[in-house]
């Protein structure tokens, strides 16, 4: 019966989300602005924030285009991650279960194996909780063991709610400015100590602030907190 709530839940959001998509007025930044990037047949793991991670959705599903490979995200085991799951299938997104804190190894696996088979992925580096924006090394070990480049990706609305919830997730609101920002790829080299792992950690957490600070800057806002409305 929990299965089939999920698959209910998820598929009623799917249509809501699929329906504000088309509210949004979108624009292309970064690498996006040249149009095409992705090589054929080339993998790519897309880096964004657990707080932008609702419209890094739609940012992603924006981004498809004839030469963009297959893509699953990482989500939660959690009901609420497989409710998540049943609506972003109905974007074109396809899921892995599981999180840094359950079933990692299983997770790891699977992403490493998609990859491998030419389907790009998308992770929060810093989810499932947290410390918001900083970088878990998890990505960078699944880049270096595959060679699969890393591209930071932001997106940012000109109206959105914020979630009272550790990361402070964005809701866009109908009609909105819709930004989406790609920066240019981090490549991990094979052969790292844990020490220069972390450094590039650290190095993914720059680019990602840099891609933020992008979409941010490109569409104005008034921050209002609590459940008021955020204009940006």
């Amino acid at each position: 019966m929990g299965e089939l709530r999920y698959r209910i839940l998820g598929f009623l959001g799917g249509i809501v989300l699929a329906l504000l998509n088309l509210t949004l007025r979108w624009e292309r930044r970064g690498l996006l602005r040249h149009g095409r990037f992705f090589k054929k047949n080339s993998p790519c793991i897309l880096a964004i924030w657990h707080s932008r991670q609702l419209v890094g959705v739609w940012s992603a599903r924006f981004m498809h285009s004839p030469d963009c490979p297959p893509l699953h995200t990482l989500i939660s085991r959690h009901g609420d991650g497989r409710i998540i799951a049943n609506a972003v299938r109905l974007l074109g997104i396809h899921s892995v279960a599981g999180s840094s804190s359950r079933g990692a190894r299983e997770s790891a696996r699977q992403l490493i194996e998609l990859l491998k088979s030419g389907t790009s992925i998308c992770i929060t580096p810093d989810g499932p909780r947290g410390p918001a924006e900083k970088c878990k090394i998890g990505i960078i070990r699944i880049a270096q063991i595959t060679g699969v480049p890393i591209y930071p990706l932001s997106a940012a609305t000109s109206k959105f709610w914020r979630v009272k919830s550790w990361d402070r997730m964005f809701i866009p609101v109908p009609f909105s400015r819709a930004v989406c920002t790609l920066g240019e790829p981090l490549q991990v080299p094979p052969d790292l100590t844990d020490e220069q792992v972390r450094g590039y950690a650290d190095e993914l957490e720059r680019r990602l602030a840099a891609v933020d600070a992008d979409a941010d800057s490109n569409v104005t806002y008034r921050y209002l907190s609590g459940k008021e409305l955020c204009t940006r």
